[in-house]
């Protein structure tokens, strides 16, 4: 259902009949069991998350659910699709918990405002590996800095909501 919800909007756009939403979402899922029998096994081994034989390994996992989705969406909705996936990460995982701030001072963000926010939040991230056998990453931003750009596209009520948001978050060292 989490699925669903969260690629519905891309899979609107994109056209898909129902049988492909739910091939889509098929994938999705298979992908994520792949990544957690990889990452299982890493572990396992006590090896480095980060390296390019575990980085091939992945894409060798990853390849015939990349090419069916390659094949469900076409060559030009595949990229949407990736692009569609960096976006939502920072949208959800950020700037959605963002937006009830701004409506709570009555400073609320338009379409716009939110979108460049998304890309102010995803340009200042920087990205740091937890434990050395992860093969994910967790997300930094730098908040000053996204504080900083934000000053191009908001007003002052809302910079001084989300300089607000910013102070307590974990300053990145210079």
């Amino acid at each position: 259902a989490d699925l669903h919800r969260r690629y519905g909007p891309f899979l609107d756009e994109r056209g898909l009949t129902t049988a492909q939403r739910e091939r889509f979402v098929e994938l999705l899922v298979q992908q994520g069991l792949a990544r957690e029998d990889l990452q299982a096994a890493v572990r396992a081994a006590g090896a480095s998350g980060g390296t390019r034989g575990v980085e091939q390994l992945r894409s060798q996992l990853y390849a015939p659910i990349t090419r069916e989705l390659r094949e469900l969406l076409g060559a030009d909705g595949y990229q949407a699709y990736t692009d569609y996936m960096r976006t939502i990460f920072y949208r959800d995982g950020f700037v959605a918990r963002l937006v009830p701030e701004f409506s709570a001072a009555a400073v609320e963000l338009s379409a716009e405002q939110v979108k460049r926010l998304i890309q102010a939040v995803a340009a200042h991230d920087h990205p740091e590996r937890v434990r050395p056998t992860d093969i994910g990453t967790r997300a930094r931003i730098d908040w000053e800095a996204v504080v900083r750009e934000a000053n191009r596209f908001l007003d002052a009520r809302q910079v001084a909501v989300l300089a607000e948001f910013a102070a307590p978050q974990t300053p990145i060292p210079p």
